[in-house]
């Protein structure tokens, strides 16, 4: 009985060891089946982010690349790359295919940029099959972007959006979810935008060789301002062939450099130098260029006109031939004591039917806009061939004038008036009769104590109204050009919170929104003006300050300009003369700009000014 019970007990033994390790055996089974689950669908899901990460990098490009488009578009210089655009937003969508698709350069009709930029970065667009591998593309134009203000006056398409759909090829998740695909998709919005951005000096010609040009030997220097002085927007492709330099400072036609110099060294906000943005210019900039140690020459976009938008000013119904009247010294801020028995012309505001021309007396302006519209200008000695960026002659030419001031002519602003504190003289014409303002070299030039000089920190009674808007912030003193005394001739621009024109802004966006007091145009040319012998000169023989805003640009039918030589044959030539003492303030837009002669022109730039400029952005 022992030995049966022991013998039990023994097998009981044996029988529960042989049980244990098989629940242990089926929750390794379910682990593994679990982990091989997970590894599974972990593989499957970087995969899918990966793809989508891949399909939005290609929806960010194809987007970039047809807002830049839109950009074009919008500033009335469409070419066959932008063939595609609408002309209205809410059209149908674009769906890319593989031919549009086609990133082969050189073709003759392109497709859309997008489709070509999204088969560039691995999306061609073959359209979605059944199978993994495939992928769609497509374009769409929103009319609106939540939280997005549109820019006003800048076209019909403001939007883009562009999105991208990627099929790709489940490996593991198919032995649950029983799907073999999944569908990726990535969309980005981009668009217009406008950004206030001070860049006072922007030559807009998009074509020409030499469209910004120092020649002579004397030297040009911008004086504090902001980070980027000039912008120049020629990508030099209208006269290909060596010299392409569509910026340049030249000694002799058609060298692209010579004895003249480009001096940044000062410019910028720390006066440490400042850019010189060319949208196709030289590389590297040119020997006469002087940099600064912030100071750069280098590739930049296209800036459009900041004014395109801007309209003419209102023809006055008051007629004007001449002066108004006389005032004697120290009357109305007449500044001349011994010429002409010590009296200035007074002229005002108005319609001139005839040009005004300052012959050898001084003349003070009573603040307000000038609108020049002679029936036809002063004709002076048209010697020379007139400058025009076809032939790249010699500068000069220029003799048709609406506003003249000769040798030891004078031009001071009045102390009396609607307290703008400035004038605008808009250089109109008739029957195609265009001239403009023309300064000789010897205008500004007296004896000494014949005139007053003029003092920017208005420092003597005649020198009111002072360089300085009230509430604007006073220059720099390392920009001592603006305090010192002036010899010579003072044309100032009207304060903008006083009302300086156009007043109020033209549109939503409106570009002298500023604050504390900058002055506005000086000189503002009928955009119909293409006569290349009727383009403004100043020459500053005895010294020259123009603060404001000069605006050169021919585009009759702005904002939509005809391509050169069309249109964009405006021109400023301005120069000094030893012994003369050229100073701007301000801003200058003009389609060339010629910048000349044997003596120092300082430009002191505003780095507060700021003007809204045409900008592509990413909104989504």
């Amino acid at each position: 009985m022992a030995g049966r019970y022991a013998r039990k007990q023994m097998a009981g033994i044996r029988s529960r060891f042989g049980d244990e390790g098989q629940v242990t055996i089926f929750v390794v089974i379910a682990m593994a089946i679990f982990l091989i689950g997970f590894v599974g669908f972990a593989v499957d899901m970087t995969n899918l982010w990966f793809h989508r990460q891949m399909a939005q990098g290609a929806a960010d490009a194809a987007c970039q690349a047809g807002a830049m488009n839109l950009y074009h578009y919008a500033l009335g210089n469409p070419t066959s790359y932008e063939n595609w655009i609408p002309a209205s937003p809410g059209s149908p969508p674009i769906p890319c295919t593989p031919g549009t698709s086609d990133p082969t350069p050189g073709v003759a009709s392109p497709g859309p940029s997008p489709c070509r930029y999204a088969a560039l970065n691995g999306y061609n667009s073959g359209g979605i099959v059944g199978g993994a591998g495939s992928n769609e593309v497509s374009i769409s134009f929103p009319p609106d972007v939540a939280g997005v203000t549109p820019p006003s006056g800048y076209g019909n398409i403001p939007f883009i959006r562009v999105d991208v759909v990627d099929r790709v090829r489940l490996f593991f998740s198919p032995l649950i979810t029983a799907n073999t695909t999944q569908d990726v998709r990535a969309y980005a919005v981009c668009g217009l935008a406008l950004a206030e951005t001070p860049i006072p000096i922007i030559v807009l010609n998009p074509v020409c060789s030499h469209a910004m040009e120092v020649s002579g030997s004397g030297l040009v220097r911008v004086i504090g301002g902001p980070n980027q002085s000039v912008q120049v927007n020629s990508d030099s492709s209208f006269a290909p062939g060596p010299p392409d330099c569509a910026t340049a400072t030249i000694a002799a036609d058609p060298q692209c450099s010579g004895n003249a110099a480009i001096d940044l060294s000062q410019g910028g906000e720390n006066f440490t130098g400042s850019l010189f943005g060319t949208n196709g210019g030289q590389l590297p900039a040119p020997p006469g260029f002087l940099a600064g140690t912030t100071g750069s020459w280098a590739q930049h976009g296209v800036i459009p006109d900041p004014y395109r938008n801007v309209p003419p000013p209102d023809r006055p119904a008051t007629v004007r031939s001449t002066f108004d009247h006389l005032d004697g010294y120290g009357t109305h801020g007449c500044p001349d004591r011994v010429r002409n028995g010590g009296q200035c012309r007074h002229y005002l505001p108005g319609l001139y039917d005839q040009p005004i021309e300052v012959d050898g007396w001084t003349a003070i302006f009573s603040p307000g806009i000038y609108y020049i519209e002679p029936a036809a200008p002063l004709v002076r000695g048209c010697a020379g061939v007139a400058k025009a960026c076809t032939d790249r002659p010699s500068v000069g030419g220029q003799c048709n004038f609406s506003f003249y001031v000769t040798t030891g002519g004078v031009v001071r602003p009045a102390t009396d008036g609607d307290g703008t504190g400035g004038v605008m003289f808009y250089l109109s014409g008739q029957g195609g009769n265009y001239g403009s303002a023309f300064f000789d070299s010897n205008a500004g030039k007296y004896n000494p104590g014949e005139v007053d000089d003029y003092y920017p920190d208005g420092s003597i009674p005649t020198s009111v109204p002072y360089l300085i808007c009230p509430g604007a912030t006073p220059p720099d003193t390392r920009a001592l050009v603006l305090s010192q005394p002036l010899v010579g001739n003072v044309i100032l621009g009207m304060c903008t919170e006083f009302g300086s024109y156009p007043n109020p802004p033209p549109n939503p966006n409106g570009w002298n929104d500023q604050v504390g007091g900058f002055r506005g145009f000086i000189f503002f040319q009928d955009r119909a003006n293409a006569n290349p012998r009727g383009q403004p000169m100043f020459q500053g023989g005895g010294g020259l300050l123009l603060a404001g805003t000069m605006y050169f640009h021919n585009c009759p039918a702005s904002p939509a300009c005809q391509p050169y030589n069309t249109d964009w044959n405006a021109s400023l030539d301005l120069r000094g003369t030893p012994g003369s003492d050229t100073r701007v303030l301000g801003n200058i837009i003009t389609d060339q700009f010629i910048l000349g002669g044997t003596a120092d022109v300082n430009m002191a730039l505003d780095p507060n000014f700021k003007i809204p400029l045409l900008k592509v952005t990413m909104y989504r």
